[in-house]
């Protein structure tokens, strides 16, 4: 954690100086007082999770997946009843 503290922080120092703006909106708190964020279009949970994203924006990263869906249990049909 103390390294991606470190990471935030040289990061941060680096956005001052190259004067691009994300603009992160606190929306609501879970149960463990985590704030979510808002950075463009995407919604994070946390405020390192949206620091970390923007670490990776930042570095060039241009192919990231942000929240794929994964389905557990595909559609089907039993008995002439569907099930999703």
């Amino acid at each position: 954690m103390r390294n991606m503290q470190s990471i935030i922080a040289i990061e941060r120092s680096k956005q001052k100086q190259s004067k691009q703006f994300y603009f992160v909106t606190q929306l609501t708190m879970s149960k463990y007082n985590a704030k979510q964020h808002k950075v463009g279009v995407y919604t994070f949970d946390s405020k390192v999770e949206a620091d970390y994203y923007k670490h990776l924006v930042d570095k060039g990263i241009e192919k990231i997946v942000i929240h794929p869906f994964y389905p557990l249990i595909d559609k089907f049909e039993k008995n002439g009843k569907k099930y999703r």
